[in-house]
């Protein structure tokens, strides 16, 4: 089961500009997933960009990155269509930290 793809969530975008924010809202969360070694897959590419192609199912995160990962999507993706902070990546730490507090 796919938890995460990261092209219909660029293609689902009309204007280019909202594609450029998607992408970047994208790669915020996967390299705090990765640098907090939630994610056993590297999601960029040679060039350090993020692999369009890329698809997160639950054997590509580790035991506490298949519990935490979701949540964390969620609540990133709401807090960036609300509020359009896309680069506030504070918050991602915030809700890791509250998300791991419950387990």
């Amino acid at each position: 089961m796919v938890l995460f793809s990261v092209s219909p969530l660029i293609k689902a975008q009309l204007r280019e500009i909202d594609k450029e924010n998607t992408k970047l809202i994208c790669k915020h969360l996967l390299q705090f997933v990765y640098d907090k070694n939630l994610l056993l897959k590297y999601p960029f590419n040679d060039k350090g960009e993020i692999d369009l192609n890329l698809e997160i199912k639950k054997s590509d995160l580790n035991e506490g990155g298949g519990r935490i990962f979701y949540n964390l999507m969620l609540k990133w993706l709401s807090y960036t269509d609300k509020t359009n902070k896309i680069d506030n990546t504070m918050m991602l730490e915030k809700y890791y930290n509250k998300l791991i507090e419950k387990l």
